[in-house]
């Protein structure tokens, strides 16, 4: 690998580790996506330290989470701060929201019938429309706390 790339990746995996996304970390590093795309694509190594730079910035944010809940008195800040950062994880909301479209999205391919179809169709675009509105509802109460 060029000294160039490695430069690169420290960069991008410092800023991962101070719990940046990914995106952000690689725009911080001045890199376009795409150039990082081709390097993840040609060299496997560096999606095995970007993997590796990701749980450790996850496992840093649950213990500051975790001290944060020990020491705080409202523990739906901690929370929400863990669910903006990973909301599939953190969640449950928007964890029964996205098996609730799956399972939906499954009937309807599954189910030939054209109006039955169109119900399922139209109860998972609610149900995206909603998971949408809670996930942007939980990042604006975060960044409303002081």
């Amino acid at each position: 690998m060029r000294v160039e790339v490695l430069q690169k990746l420290d960069e991008i995996c410092g800023f991962l580790l101070r719990g940046n996304s990914l995106k952000v970390a690689v725009h911080r590093a001045g890199i376009s996506s795409e150039v990082f795309q081709r390097w993840r694509l040609e060299n496997p190594k560096i999606s095995e330290a970007i993997s590796l730079a990701l749980a450790e910035s996850q496992a840093r944010l649950e213990e500051m989470a975790y001290e944060l809940a020990l020491e705080s008195s409202s523990p739906k800040e901690v929370l929400a701060l863990l669910a903006a950062k990973d909301p599939e994880i953190y969640n449950p909301a928007y964890a029964a929201k996205k098996l609730a479209m799956e399972e939906a999205q499954k009937m309807l391919e599954g189910n030939p019938k054209a109006e039955q179809a169109k119900r399922i169709k139209k109860l998972n675009d609610e149900a995206r429309a909603e998971l949408e509105k809670s996930n942007a509802i939980d990042v604006k109460a975060i960044q409303s706390t002081p």
